[in-house]
């Protein structure tokens, strides 16, 4: 693990990825944070193209990881288990019928398998650490973040967490190690991301 990026200094931090490449399929979103705050109204976003949506909440402190695939509607990880300024591998899974699993550190969070509706394509451009609108921005670090077009096991999550054993179907690899500039390469495929505000920082681990 080498830099992160840190979101927070201004309500607009973000990574915008370009058009929304999730689409209405089945996936996985995987990524290391560590929070200093509940962000932008409460919903620090993690992951957010307009309908599947990734963050992080909690009522007047973090909490607790939440998701969603259609826009409207959600489901919650288990309560109090995020601290703030504490580092976590965090992921979210969907079915195309819209069946959600959370988990923190490899480990399922709330209940499994719950309902958010179908999957709906994206309506904005994808944005990691923020959504379009520029008013749920992440405060923290963000660190390797992987979108899949699979739904990836509990084993798969920890071989990731663990391993770097990254499994197939990665569709986008935001790894946050240019250490300067304004682009956030993606690794995999060919979705880079344009990043305004948020800062390279090699202190996620400290």
């Amino acid at each position: 693990m080498g830099t992160s990026l840190l979101f927070g200094a201004a309500s607009t931090d973000r990574v915008d990825c370009g058009t929304d490449f999730i689409g209405a399929n089945a996936g996985s979103i995987t990524a290391w944070i560590k929070a200093r705050s509940v962000g932008g109204g409460g919903n620090g976003r993690i992951l957010d193209n307009g309908k599947v949506v990734f963050l992080v909440t909690g009522t007047g402190k973090l909490s607790r990881l939440s998701g969603l695939t259609t826009g409207s509607g959600g489901v919650l990880g288990a309560d109090n288990v995020l601290a703030q300024n504490t580092l976590y591998f965090v992921a979210m899974t969907w079915t195309a019928a819209g069946s959600v699993n959370l988990y923190i550190n490899g480990v399922l969070t709330g209940a499994a398998n719950q309902a958010a509706g179908a999957v709906v394509a994206g309506s904005t451009n994808l944005i990691l650490g923020n959504r379009n609108a520029q008013d749920r921005g992440f405060s923290g670090w963000i660190d390797e973040v992987r979108v899949f077009n699979t739904v990836l096991t509990a084993n798969q999550i920890l071989d990731l967490m663990y391993s770097n054993t990254v499994p197939s179907g990665c569709t986008a690899e935001y790894l946050f190690n240019e250490e300067s500039g304004s682009t956030a390469l993606d690794t995999v495929g060919t979705h880079p991301g344009t990043i305004t505000g948020a800062s390279y920082s090699e202190t996620l681990l400290s």
